[in-house]
């Protein structure tokens, strides 16, 4: 299902030129490509351990999922200077440094103490094994995908919090400009 959603997207995006130039579009077509890539990775199914394959499948979806939670951020970022500022960004190239550069460096990081593997009745991913440092494992979870993963969530937890108060604030002007004095 996720290959069907993703293809949808990135095939109404190639169909209908009109929507290209709309930012939002644009952003959620990054969102798309990401998890394409992560379900197609993961599609792969289980594979043998220390295999070429099996890496490609363990750095790779490490990779685009979290360069998926990072454009989701931008697009928070998006809605953020919408509601706020009314602007759009212009230049993207920082984003595109960020959301496509930044998550190599945590993706490659477990490769010093080879913590790329099969898991039990899974996908590979990261695993402890027996020549890697005690809970190298958990360590590794944490610093290449699940902090970057909760520091996302706090942004767009905090960002969202931002826009509602915006929104409302807006609202409660707009009902207040529509009141007229009965004197």
């Amino acid at each position: 299902l996720s290959i069907i959603g993703t293809v949808l997207i990135l095939f109404t995006y190639y169909k209908f030129p009109r929507l290209r130039p709309y930012r939002h579009v644009e952003l959620a077509v990054y969102v798309a490509v990401n998890d394409l890539w992560a379900a197609i990775e993961l599609s792969l199914g289980q594979l043998q351990s220390d295999s070429p394959a099996c890496w490609f499948q363990g750095m790779g979806s490490s990779y685009n999922f979290l360069s998926s939670v990072m454009w989701n951020s931008v697009i928070t970022y998006q809605i953020y200077l919408i509601v706020h500022r009314g602007v759009i960004i212009e230049n993207m190239t920082k984003f595109h440094i960020i959301c496509w550069g930044f998550p190599l460096f945590p993706v490659l990081l477990p490769l010093i103490t080879n913590n790329y593997g099969a898991n039990a009745n899974t996908w590979c991913f990261l695993v402890n094994r027996p020549d890697s440092p005690k809970n190298s494992m958990f360590v590794w979870e944490i610093m290449s995908f699940f902090f970057f993963l909760w520091l996302s969530v706090i942004f767009n937890t905090v960002v969202f919090s931002l826009i509602i108060y915006r929104l409302k604030e807006m609202e409660c002007a707009e009902s207040l400009s529509a009141y007229k004095p009965l004197y």
